[in-house]
């Protein structure tokens, strides 16, 4: 039995390597238009960084805008990505 558990932790290793145990994260949110007609994104959505995937959607949540600079309603979207890919605030996001 012992063994068993030190072989699938070997197995994960070597498939991850040992880098996902100590990566830090930035947590990132990003507003979307609730009318945009492109697909709706979904908890656990794959989030790429120069077509390589780097982190998942974690939460979604809808907002109504207080002031003129957001619609009435829209959608937050929270993700993390590693520190080691630098996310600009001025990145175009598209879903």
């Amino acid at each position: 039995m012992l063994s068993s558990l030190v072989l699938i932790i070997c197995v994960i290793i070597g498939i991850k390597g040992l880098s996902w145990i100590n990566d830090r994260t930035s947590n990132y949110l990003v507003a979307f238009d609730h009318q945009d007609q492109h697909r709706r994104p979904a908890i656990g959505d794959e989030v790429r960084v120069g077509g390589f995937k780097v982190g998942e959607v974690k939460k979604i949540m809808l907002r109504g805008g207080q002031g003129p600079a957001h619609p009435p309603y829209y959608i937050l979207i929270a993700f993390s990505v590693p520190d080691k890919y630098s996310i600009r605030e001025d990145a175009k996001i598209r879903n």
